[in-house]
């Protein structure tokens, strides 16, 4: 690890845990929200929720964050090891965005443009809609870093709000 720098590996690091915590969301049966995962994974590797274990990663020293990731290691199945360091030049990153804004303008729609206003609902129509983060990262996880997929999901929510399979809603 010496000749790769601290803060890309400790990005990889986080990186690896989304990616566990998202295998795990796809595999259980509940209705537990994305945080709750995090929240579990956190609390496994003895951190009281996800932002303590990320603001404790960003903060601690060299040696203790070594003997985290060798508890990660040891302690969470499916956790490997591997450096897969996904940098995406200014350019390269646009056209990323680009082309998953793109992806999901073609697969979905937002609410709003065709569904009802529920009031009584979570996001405030009568569908339920898709985490945007979810389908982004089935689609793309394996080419982007997470935090760049998460950010176009984060952005088109709060730019569009919720949004939805609008194919499925008139099958229905």
């Amino acid at each position: 690890m010496d000749d790769i720098e601290l803060p890309i590996i400790r990005e990889v690091f986080l990186d690896k845990l989304k990616r566990l915590v998202r295998e795990r969301r796809l595999s259980h049966t509940g209705s537990q929200k994305h945080a709750w995962f995090l929240d579990q994974l956190a609390q496994s590797l003895a951190y009281g929720n996800w932002s303590q274990l990320r603001r404790s990663v960003d903060a601690m020293s060299e040696a203790r964050f070594d003997e985290l990731w060798d508890f990660a290691l040891e302690h969470l199945p499916g956790f490997e090891r591997g450096l897969e360091i996904v940098k995406l030049t200014q350019d390269e990153e646009a056209e990323a965005i680009e082309l998953m804004q793109n992806w999901v303008t073609t697969n979905y729609s937002p609410l709003i443009s065709y569904a009802f206003f529920d009031n009584e609902s979570e996001n405030g129509f009568a569908e339920s809609g898709v985490d945007l983060n979810d389908v982004l990262q089935s689609e793309f996880q394996e080419t982007y870093p997470l935090d760049l997929i998460e950010q176009v999901a984060i952005d088109m929510e709060l730019d569009q709000g919720p949004w939805g399979d609008e194919n499925s809603y008139y099958r229905d």
